[in-house]
């Protein structure tokens, strides 16, 4: 409340301000924490669960919004001098207390139930109509009145009635929705059952709760009273709510029917490009599926001060040895698959989400320097190189398979069975793990330097790094990369 104190008074336009975006990330992480433990008996559709997420953000933001607009309504007396802080602090616990105590510890319990619900929905629209829905209280002397009338309601899933009064309808409310066998229960009149719904939530307060969590993607009323800001302030306020949490790339918009296709790749990648621009030193200038190649993959500027990437996407089939198997591995077809299992919902594959990792490898590339002195550039620095760039890739391309509102399920595969420079990732991993060096420090400590210093320089960077963690033939090892495991391992 400092902040807002020396600041001596509230615009929207303050959300975008640290001490306010640190507010909006601590209540929506405390939320969603609620939200985690509503599913944790669930199998939630990842679809689902980003947009859940997605209005906890929002709703995390006006709530903070309401706060701070509350809080600097009190940073002047009645007569119109600016109070000192202490004075200010001292009539602000009140409000502090009722936002972050009382208010919070509600929305907290609100949060598990309707993300439960939100969760049973899921499953019920599996099923579709096959089994009717039959609302529930406890049953015990806690339940409100008029939650009791509600108690036994039976309806197809698809009756309008559960878009307004599926639970929970009101703060604390521990009401259920069952599925229940077709014809085991009477079918209740559905105009009777809308008539009950509409006298259990007919106060003001109470009318707020006429939503489907599982419909409407939400966790929280849409009509909340904390959106209740003027138009202006509300726009303002969801525009920085946007702009402060990662954009998701929405495959449902940019795939809208029909099979994934090649041209879907461009489009889903130059969409990458646009909401992520410091992904790509110079721009995207476009994307390529090319029918030949040696790697699955590639980035078309390697070059410092060179302006715009050209990625390339694979679309044959390279026969590869996996342990003692021969695999085959599409690039592009994989890739495809993998924006399809992501816009279902669906976990994918091994290969679906090694084809992501690759696209990721590629993506550090357009995001690096590149090369700075082409006479410096030999076999020995691509090698080192593209070492540091898998091993970092590896291991952070969850985050970008999260921008597609995925999770990577087999990064533990990935790292330890990646088809692309298997040999070089294996050797480079043997050094950290004799020497007891984490693998986490050594991409914090690496990243910075593949994306920031010329490329000739990497393999430096990495032989500094190794000697600071007491690998003397640091040098020896980064040049014998390629070597096989047992004689790699003779080094060591």
């Amino acid at each position: 409340m400092q902040w807002l104190h020396a600041k001596g008074e509230f615009s929207p336009e303050a959300m975008r301000e640290e001490p306010a975006a640190a507010m909006i990330r601590e209540t929506h992480a405390l939320l969603r924490e609620a939200m985690d433990a509503g599913v944790a008996d669930s199998v939630i559709p990842p679809a689902m669960a980003r947009k859940l997420d997605g209005s906890l953000f929002l709703f995390s933001g006006f709530k903070t919004a309401q706060e701070l607009k509350e809080a600097s309504s009190l940073l002047r007396r009645p007569d119109g001098t600016v109070k000192g802080f202490a004075e200010f602090l001292t009539d602000v616990r009140r409000i502090d207390a009722n936002y972050n105590v009382h208010y919070l510890e509600a929305e907290y319990n609100f949060a598990v139930a309707s993300a439960q619900m939100a969760a049973s929905w899921a499953e019920v629209q599996e099923e579709g109509d096959r089994y009717d829905l039959q609302y529930r209280t406890m049953g015990d002397n806690h339940v409100r009145q008029k939650h009791r009338a509600l108690n036994g309601i039976t309806l197809p899933p698809s009756n309008p009635f559960w878009k307004k009064y599926y639970p929970p309808n009101d703060w604390g409310c521990r009401c259920t929705a069952r599925q229940v066998r077709r014809g085991k229960f009477p079918a209740s009149d559905p105009a009777e059952a809308m008539r009950r719904g509409d006298e259990a939530t007919d106060s003001p307060k109470q009318k707020i709760f006429r939503f489907n969590p599982g419909i409407d993607k939400q966790l929280f009323p849409p009509k909340h009273p904390y959106y209740k800001l003027s138009q202006e302030a509300q726009e303002q306020v969801r525009k920085v709510v946007v702009e402060l949490k990662m954009p998701d790339i929405d495959l449902e918009k940019l795939i809208p029917q029909g099979r994934v296709t090649n041209e879907h790749i461009k489009t889903v990648m130059t969409e990458h490009a646009r909401l992520f621009p410091d992904d790509y030193r110079g721009g995207l200038i476009r994307v390529d599926i090319a029918s030949n190649g040696q790697a699955f993959m590639s980035n078309g500027r390697f070059t410092n001060g060179k302006p715009g990437n050209i990625l390339t996407v694979h679309s044959h089939a390279f026969r590869l040895r996996s342990g003692s198997d021969i695999v085959e591995f599409n690039p592009a077809k994989e890739v495809r698959e993998a924006f399809a299992a992501l816009k279902k919902g669906n976990e994918l594959t091994f290969n679906q989400e090694y084809a992501l990792e690759s696209l990721w490898h590629e993506t550090l590339h357009a995001k690096a320097r590149g090369v700075a002195d082409w006479s410096r550039w030999n076999n020995l620095a691509s090698m080192q190189m593209e070492t540091v760039n898998q091993f970092v890739a590896r291991h952070t391309y969850p985050d970008f398979i999260a921008r597609f509102g995925g999770e990577a399920a087999h990064q533990d595969s990935v790292l330890d069975n990646g088809y692309g420079y298997g040999t070089w990732i294996r050797n480079f991993r043997a050094i950290l793990k004799r020497h007891r060096i984490d693998e986490a420090e050594t991409v914090e400590a690496l990243r910075d330097k593949l994306l920031n210093e010329p490329y000739e320089k990497v393999g430096e960077y990495a032989v500094e790094f190794l000697k600071g963690k007491g690998v003397k033939n640091a040098q020896e090892l980064m040049e014998n990369l390629n070597e096989t495991k047992q004689r790699f391992e003779a080094r060591l």
